[in-house]
């Protein structure tokens, strides 16, 4: 939520400090499971008594359904090459993401586990009235 003059008091890593650096703004508390090397002051939910509030995002490739495995890894290895390269391992930090590269696999976990966070979310607020 951005209010004021770039007060920002809850947002993500990488929105956040964007946002902070454009409009000198001063950012509360941060999403994710630990701080953001850039804003060490700045601590995450958990840290500021507001455990179990965390709410992260995950960027990832998806291919159609039924495309072998092999290639999904062969196009997942592919970015984490380029992921590795220090160049743009420094403009992906400067912005505030964090480069995992994990494997199909490791990803596919992630994606069902924020699914089913956010399933339970919307029972927990009875999301259908």
């Amino acid at each position: 939520m951005v209010a004021g003059a770039g007060t920002q008091w809850v947002m993500s890593r990488h929105s956040s400090r964007a946002r902070c650096h454009s409009y000198h703004g001063v950012v509360g508390m941060l999403t994710g499971t630990h701080r953001d090397p850039s804003m060490p002051d700045v601590p995450t939910f958990t840290e500021a008594g507001l455990a179990g509030a965390d709410v992260t995002s995950v960027w990832g490739l998806h291919a159609p359904p039924g495309t072998p495995i092999e290639i999904r890894r062969t196009v997942r290895d592919a970015i984490a090459e380029a992921l590795r390269d220090p160049a743009l391992a420094k403009k992906l930090a400067e912005f505030g993401y964090e480069p995992i590269a994990n494997t199909p696999e490791e990803h596919q976990a992630q994606t069902a586990a924020l699914v089913r966070q956010w399933i339970e979310v919307g029972k927990t607020v009875n999301l259908k009235e």
